[in-house]
């Protein structure tokens, strides 16, 4: 069954020296925006950090972009130390990062997203 996406892309080794680097640009740039989150959720005052809904609607409020500070961006989105395997870990990034400003407004949905869709 089709679910009318195409994409055309041609992937292309990159050395370890380019990913280390993207690596860095694109922690550092996680990083400040997590750092942004969770200081319009501490002036925003009585809200909880871990609470997904309140935390996007100060970041709405705030018009600062959402980080979900119950599972923050890292190494452990890709594996739980100590009990699995580690690896590769990949720089993380907002589409609007690396799509063409022409490409940054479609969003291509299979199925419905649900919670259970990670596996923590």
């Amino acid at each position: 069954r089709s679910t009318g996406y195409q994409c055309a892309f041609e992937g292309e080794e990159v050395s370890q020296e380019t990913k280390t680097h993207l690596l860095a640009a694109a922690s550092a740039s996680l990083e400040s925006e997590v750092v942004a989150v969770e200081r319009a959720v501490e002036a925003a005052g009585d809200v909880d950090p871990n609470g997904c809904e309140a935390v996007l609607a100060v970041c709405l409020k705030t018009d600062t972009p959402f980080v979900d500070l119950s599972f923050k961006p890292g190494p452990p989105c890709f594996f739980r130390e100590g009990k699995d395997e580690a690896i590769e870990v990949f720089p993380m990034a907002r589409p609007s990062q690396y799509l063409p400003e022409a490409q940054r407004k479609n969003i291509a949905l299979i199925n419905t997203v649900e919670p259970n869709d990670i596996d923590q």
